[in-house]
């Protein structure tokens, strides 16, 4: 069997360079050996990696980080969203949750949180000509991507 000894995350359409992860070093990050996934590295990389990601992604649409309305997450860890959302210095209120209504819905808790959104007039409201919403997905896996959604009326 051949192990393909790095893990290389392009781009994938942003105007990121691409990382390069070596295999090594991510088996040692997330030892199972156990049984468990080592929560405190995956925390740790969760707030100290997408902080920065956001960052990057509101500086590549040309907005800073305070411009943007809502950060919709996919994650099953409150803890991680509120720690990111103090590491950006923004209120929790841009962070909304229904992770404790919902429960962890894997694949679909953004579609289900922006239907939330939708549906109780958030994303609607009349006075709110410029809305950027940012989704993030962030895995036990260390993996993540994130999209900004801007309209402009």
């Amino acid at each position: 069997m051949v192990v393909n000894k790095k893990l290389v995350l392009e781009a994938c359409g942003k105007a990121l360079p691409e990382q390069i992860i070596d295999n090594d070093w991510f088996a040692a990050q997330l030892d199972t050996s156990d049984g468990w996934i080592r929560q405190r590295v995956v925390f740790r990389y969760a707030t100290s990696t997408l902080p920065r990601v956001l960052q990057e992604l509101a500086e590549a649409g040309k907005l800073e980080t305070d411009a943007i309305n809502f950060f919709l997450f996919h994650r099953a860890n409150s803890r991680i969203i509120d720690s990111i959302a103090a590491r950006l210095d923004l209120p929790a209120e841009r962070f909304p949750q229904n992770l404790a209504f919902c429960g962890n819905t894997s694949a679909a808790s953004l579609p289900l949180l922006l239907a939330d959104f939708w549906s109780d007039g958030t994303l609607s409201r009349a006075g709110q000509q410029n809305l950027n919403i940012c989704l993030v997905a962030f895995g036990a896996g260390m993996s993540y991507g994130s999209v900004l959604m801007c309209r402009n009326s």
